[in-house]
């Protein structure tokens, strides 16, 4: 699925019609961010609980919390280090959103033409969404 349709998707699975007007308005954010990260779909390693793997970086006082996704199935196994775990795939728009809800402080993609891999932080996310509510007052109120 391209990202539009992700989004639509998404939208509809939702009970909530207040859940789905605030989806429906994040739309220009979600999809500008999903089109920065190049992909449809990521792979990302999950523990054997299907839990997503989650690299802890700590430096002097600061722990950051990282996912780490792959544009390629065999990147994400080749991360995977130990047999319990596995791959899944998670589309573009399901990982952004996840950036916004998980305990998680940023993501890294890996594209294969791109082992330096392209960070995306909760903060930088966030501000983004706040950019827009700025400019849609009463939007998430």
């Amino acid at each position: 699925m391209d990202y539009q349709q992700q989004l639509s998707h998404l939208i509809e699975q939702q009970s909530d019609p207040e859940l789905q007007f605030r989806l429906s308005s994040l739309a220009p954010v979600l999809l500008a961010t999903a089109e920065s990260l190049g992909q449809y779909h990521f792979y990302v390693p999950t523990s054997a609980k299907g839990d997503w793997v989650v690299t802890t970086y700590r430096r002097k006082e600061e722990t950051k919390r990282v996912l780490e996704v792959f544009s390629r199935r065999q990147m994400a196994s080749d991360r995977c280090q130990s047999a319990t775990e596995t791959v899944a795939a998670i589309g573009a728009i399901e990982l952004i959103l996840s950036l916004l809800v998980e305990d998680i402080d940023s993501l890294v993609a890996y594209r294969s033409d791109d082992s330096s891999g392209l960070e995306l932080t909760k903060v930088a996310l966030a501000t983004r969404i706040q950019a827009l509510t700025n400019q849609s007052p009463g939007l998430f109120a």
